[in-house]
């Protein structure tokens, strides 16, 4: 690997041996979405891409805090997020312009899903409890209720 390839690794608060990767190799004009995931402290790798598009290099990957299954990875023009572990992503449009997203948190508190952007600062998510909650059977139900967080209406 050239020294324009960004790896960036994404550690875990809850299991020490899971960690995420990417690479952006989009200075080197491989626009190739390489995302990687390792369970046994990085003695192997293996690819999450699922259906990520090309064109689109990465930038980060963060693992949610209540739903380990629940993934995000900042791209150059967008968000993507997978509900099944990076098996397959959907992008994540809900007034997200295009624009080259290089982190992503979870705030641990109120659940808001921020995408730090260039050019345009950052662009926040408010609360994500849906997604966290997101699962195969519920996805499968004909009808589901989300326990929402506490508002306070002023």
């Amino acid at each position: 690997m050239s020294a324009s390839h960004a790896v960036r690794i994404a550690g875990l608060r809850r299991d020490a041996d899971v960690a995420y990767a990417t690479i952006d190799g989009h200075r080197m004009a491989k626009y190739t979405p390489w995302i990687f995931k390792t369970t046994d402290y990085g003695k192997s790798w293996t690819s999450i891409r699922g259906n990520l598009p090309d064109g689109h290099p990465l930038y980060t990957v963060k693992e949610d805090l209540k739903n380990p299954n629940l993934l995000f990875t900042g791209s150059e023009m967008a968000v993507f997020y997978s509900l099944n572990g990076g098996q397959s992503w959907q992008r994540l449009n809900n007034n997200m312009p295009t624009v080259s997203v290089h982190d992503v948190i979870i705030h641990p508190r109120d659940g808001d899903l921020i995408a730090a952007t260039h050019g345009r600062g950052i662009w926040i998510m408010d609360d994500i409890t849906p997604l966290q909650q997101m699962t195969p059977a519920v996805q499968q139900s004909e009808a589901h209720l989300f326990q929402n967080r506490p508002v306070i209406q002023w």
